[in-house]
């Protein structure tokens, strides 16, 4: 506080004694004083001239002291990009007068509230948020936050994969290297559905999600589009067998994998009669192939003819022509 003599007088001064009303003095003709607690004080200043003449002037109630506003900013210090994060002001010292605020966020934004809306920030990067409160007397205390907008984590992984069916491959994701966990969606033809990277071997075309989160808590999204082909490559059919009894290839039927049924498996001899026919039984199934009869009895050693129609796992039909040399 500076104050200021505005004595009037003829006979030159030769002392000043101020009394600033809570026990401080001061023997300067202007004086500057500093108050350490609050209070309504009472200002006297005494002079001496010359010739020793004196007066006094006491000032009752000249001045008041209030404490300044005291605050801080509450709220988490860190987030993840194109996240909010909630900002508040507290008082670390009561101030019962009127309070008013302002904010200003890196961002752009700025705020009049003493708790201002949440704060999206776009952009990776250390910030300083910061908050001015002025109280009722003009008294003001300014207080800052440093925050962490922490990047998601990333994937490198192709959009769309072809796998044939019943061959299951391992989807080819990298990810970034804080990355702490994952789960896939659905679960259906996956290996695994909380490891990074699960072998997928579904039966028809899929969309997989996965949701992953890194060690700072921010998580991200991908997806991958597995796109099944069943193709002759799915279906073996033998060119030879021999029904002789031995145990030991003596029986003719279609194998493979990625495959659901036998929808048609047909034999004809060479004169075109149809020797051996049958429907809708399991893949793989020996027991439901051709024993190398006809009308009860033992064909003949020869080539035949094979029509075979399959019904893959994921709907498609393989359809194959071949021959098939019968042997004793």
């Amino acid at each position: 506080m500076s104050f200021i003599d505005s004595t009037t007088f003829n006979d030159p001064i030769i002392g000043y004694n101020w009394d600033f009303g809570d026990g401080g003095t001061s023997t300067q003709q202007n004086p500057v004083y500093q108050y350490t607690a609050p209070g309504i004080y009472n200002v006297q200043l005494a002079i001496q001239t010359q010739n020793g003449c004196r007066d006094t002037l006491i000032r009752l109630t000249a001045i008041k002291i209030v404490q300044s506003t005291l605050v801080e900013i509450g709220g988490d210090s860190a987030v993840c990009v194109n996240s909010s994060l909630l900002h508040s002001g507290i008082f670390l010292r009561p101030d019962t007068s009127i309070v008013t605020w302002l904010w200003t966020f890196p961002n752009g934004n700025t705020s009049m509230q003493q708790n201002p809306p949440a704060q999206i920030y776009n952009t990776v990067g250390n910030f300083t948020v910061t908050t001015i409160a002025t109280n009722s007397s003009g008294c003001t205390d300014t207080t800052t936050q440093n925050i962490i907008v922490n990047p998601l984590p990333v994937v490198s992984m192709p959009g769309q994969m072809t796998i044939q069916a019943g061959f299951p491959v391992t989807i080819p994701a990298t990810y970034t290297a804080n990355t702490t966990s994952w789960t896939w969606a659905p679960s259906t033809g996956l290996s695994c559905t909380t490891c990074p990277t699960p072998d997928a071997g579904p039966k028809f075309n899929t969309i997989y999600k996965v949701y992953f989160t890194d060690d700072n808590g921010c998580s991200n999204t991908a997806t991958i589009e597995i796109t099944v082909i069943c193709k002759n490559a799915n279906l073996f059919v033998p060119n030879t067998f021999s029904p002789n009894g031995d145990g030991s290839n003596d029986l003719f039927y279609p194998r493979g994998t990625g495959l659901e049924r036998v929808r048609l498996l047909r034999i004809f001899n060479r004169w075109g009669e149809v020797v051996f026919e049958k429907r809708d039984f399991p893949i793989n199934n020996s027991s439901a192939g051709w024993d190398g009869t006809y009308k009860g009895k033992k064909a003949l050693a020869d080539v035949y003819v094979y029509q075979v129609e399959v019904f893959c796992d994921n709907g498609d039909i393989i359809r194959l022509n071949g021959n098939i040399a019968l042997i004793l």
